[in-house]
């Protein structure tokens, strides 16, 4: 159906509108902008580290941009509004950057923070998307997903009658999340029913932990880091000192186990190396614009007996592919330190930073501002870092039998009559953890080995 003159001509001033619109905007960007070079008080922290737009090379572009919205407008099969093709311009603008770089609406906005802060609305699950369907690989004790008898490898297909085909795990986590008390309907297949049942659960504040922690053979502290978010270095060393206290006598060893650890708050992660190190460099990073660099460095000197024992244990960080980001950085510190020895699998390599930038609406960009380096100078970028030992990724299914003399008929018996050794105790406990997880039981056998050295 062809356009009357008049629609033509209130579809061109629109078309003008909004090309005014976006040329006011970009000049008051430009204004602050400059502005930055004297006083930057009164700027956000996102107009602060923008530099100053060539007005001249941008009003072309301008003026296509506002074309394309026009005829998008007036051609496209379907009813578009003008708030959801501005967002996806947006979208799209950051993600053709880099896969780290992008715009957080306003309501993810405040899940970011959530998430910094360990804490969050929701149901106390993790998931993970596998061949389209949302599967759970975590429930928490004692929240809204572990009282409605949800388990690990059950499958989400819907929330709230929209089903999960085709989104991505962002969006299907925010779904999920949301003002404590509200509800959200869920769409199960359980792992051992391929009936689909539904349930409509209540969302809770979710306090989620970011250091576990566990005695292995009782003389040995297994420390785990999930994710790096605001107090983990106060959570690991309260964790030791629980461990320490359990210990049978003084622990001979120290486990920090950064596997499958996405990264999180870098100066956290920095807090967490200044346990295990007094002195030097932690990470460094360097930006376009300098006002993104920094330097880290170790500034905890205390003669307290528990920082002590950190900075004397032998230590054994575990990394593998999930490693990266703020756990590349603590790996990275402690082998340059020679404070640790790593092992496990090379790690993610993901050497860059984002900086949480805020706008006025609310929303926000999570922008690639700068690459971080190790304090001996290295670039993880899209190499990771190497482990000292490499510990392959398998599963011990069984432990054969093996006949011995002692098992044997008519033996002649041990004329010392000693009892079994230590190890010979400690055998058997290795070999179950072995099965449980391979790498962490080679660790052990490794600080193990250190001991039975210095001996």
């Amino acid at each position: 159906m062809k356009s009357t003159h008049a629609q033509r001509l209130v579809k061109s001033a629109y078309g003008h509108v909004l090309l005014l619109i976006l040329l006011l905007t970009a000049s008051q960007v430009f204004a602050q902008t400059q502005r930055a070079d004297g006083d930057s008080s009164d700027l956000s922290p996102a107009a602060a580290l923008m530099p100053a737009p060539d007005i001249s090379t941008t009003l072309e572009e301008l003026r296509t941009f506002t074309d394309v919205i026009q005829v998008i407008r007036e051609h496209y099969v379907g009813d578009v509004d003008d708030r959801s093709l501005m967002a996806a311009a947006i979208t799209g603008m950051l993600e053709s950057l880099d896969p780290h770089s992008q715009w957080i609406s306003p309501e993810q906005f405040q899940a970011v923070a959530d998430d910094a802060a360990g804490q969050y609305g929701g149901l106390g699950m993790d998931v993970q998307i596998v061949d389209g369907f949302l599967v759970i690989v975590g429930v928490t004790p004692g929240t809204p997903a572990a009282r409605a008898k949800l388990h690990n490898q059950d499958k989400i297909v819907a929330i709230d009658g929209v089903s999960i085909r085709g989104q991505d795990l962002r969006k299907a986590l925010a779904s999920l999340r949301g003002a404590p008390g509200t509800q959200v309907e869920l769409s199960i297949r359980p792992v051992a029913d391929a009936q689909v049942r539904k349930l409509q659960l209540t969302r809770a504040i979710i306090t989620s932990p970011s250091v576990t922690s566990q005695l292995v053979l009782d003389s040995y502290a297994h420390l785990r880091i999930e994710h790096f978010q605001q107090g983990t270095d106060l959570q690991l060393l309260e964790a030791f000192q629980a461990i320490r206290a359990k210990a049978s006598g003084e622990l001979q060893g120290l486990i920090l186990d950064l596997r499958d650890n996405p990264g999180g708050i870098v100066e956290s992660a920095v807090a967490t190396v200044d346990l295990f190190i007094d002195e030097g460099l932690i990470v460094s990073a360097r930006g376009r614009d300098e006002r993104t660099d920094f330097d880290f460095s170790a500034t905890r000197a205390s003669a307290d007996a528990v920082y002590s024992l950190l900075n004397s244990l032998p230590v054994v960080v575990l990394i593998d592919a999930g490693s990266a980001s703020a756990a590349e950085i603590v790996a990275g510190a402690l082998q340059d330190h020679q404070r640790a020895v790593l092992m496990g699998q090379t790690s993610y390599g993901k050497g860059s930073v984002q900086t949480i930038l805020p706008l006025r609406n609310g929303s926000g960009l999570r922008l690639t501002t700068a690459q971080y380096f190790t304090p001996s100078g290295r670039s993880i970028q899209a190499t990771g870092i190497v482990p000292d030992v490499v510990i392959p990724r398998v599963n011990i299914l069984d432990n054969p039998a093996f006949a011995r003399e002692a098992d044997l008929q008519r033996r002649l018996t041990n004329p010392n009559n000693s009892p079994a050794s230590n190890a010979g105790n400690v055998q058997p406990r290795i070999m179950l953890l072995s099965q449980q997880d391979y790498a962490l039981a080679q660790a052990v056998n490794f600080l193990r080995a250190l001991q039975v050295f210095q001996q």
